[in-house]
């Protein structure tokens, strides 16, 4: 493949359905930086695409835009667009207000939660496990792994909050240690020690189990990268006395 050529396998708009042309665009180029399609640092023509997705090129723009807006791609001074390229320092601190931010979305949604919503929570986990003895794609497994986390974010209710989180994830899944030999099975045992908490309505148990799992996947995507581990690993969130009212029971009762 050429330099400046974008690969034609973007996500093709379908014909006849009615949408905003640049969210469509902005979902197809998303698609493809978070599933590797688009790798770090390759360039993005607005022709390119254009072209491939059957579109002018005023959507392309727009979606560009948005998508910088996201952190996802890159504007350079000569007018050039590229995929975004992380340091191992921006990786670090990523994990580091990830460990911060989950960790407080686990222990209100302790409370928050529904029966219904930590039952598909956990059978979420039940297909990571599946994926994983059935050896699937790493692209598979991302997604559910990044479905697990969401449905914890968005369970505890607090839409700034959720908002915060998901900009954290946007363009990350090349810091993702999952194809790491035995990391997916790691992965499966600190969901399910998150799920456990989050059953028994135990909000600091479950924000230690999402600390705990945080900090052990950025362990081991800094060893595999050959990088020394962070600093803050390990360092003990202040584990507070729990959500005013909240009995250590919760909202057991709602479906």
């Amino acid at each position: 493949m050429a330099e400046d050529a974008v690969p034609t396998q973007l996500r093709q708009i379908r014909p006849g359905v009615l949408v905003n042309l640049a969210d469509a665009v902005a979902e197809s180029l998303r698609a493809a930086i978070l599933s590797g399609q688009l790798k770090s640092g390759e360039r993005i023509l607005q022709e390119s695409v254009s072209a491939d997705l059957g579109v002018s090129r005023q959507p392309v723009r727009d979606a560009l835009h948005r998508l910088h807006a996201e952190g996802l791609v890159t504007e350079l001074p000569n007018g050039r667009v590229i995929v975004r390229e992380y340091t191992h320092e921006d990786i670090c601190e990523n994990y580091l207000v990830r460990r911060v931010l989950e960790s407080e979305a686990a222990r209100i949604a302790a409370v928050m939660m529904t029966d219904a919503e930590i039952d598909e929570l956990q059978s979420v986990n039940q297909s990571f496990r599946n994926a994983a003895h059935e050896h699937d794609s790493s692209t598979v497994l991302n997604q559910l792994n990044d479905r697990f986390h969401r449905l914890i974010r968005v369970a505890a209710r607090h839409p700034m909050l959720e908002g915060f989180i998901s900009s954290l994830w946007a363009g990350l899944t090349i810091a993702t240690p999952l194809s790491i030999p035995g990391r997916a099975e790691r992965s499966i045992v600190q969901h399910e020690e998150i799920v456990a908490a989050l059953r028994t309505r135990d909000p600091q148990a479950a924000q230690r189990a999402m600390v705990n799992h945080i900090d052990s996947a950025c362990r081991e995507f800094l060893r595999s990268s050959g990088v020394p581990p962070s600093p803050v690993l390990g360092m003990t969130i202040n584990l507070g006395p729990g959500l005013p009212g909240s009995s250590g029971k919760g909202h057991a009762a709602r479906t």
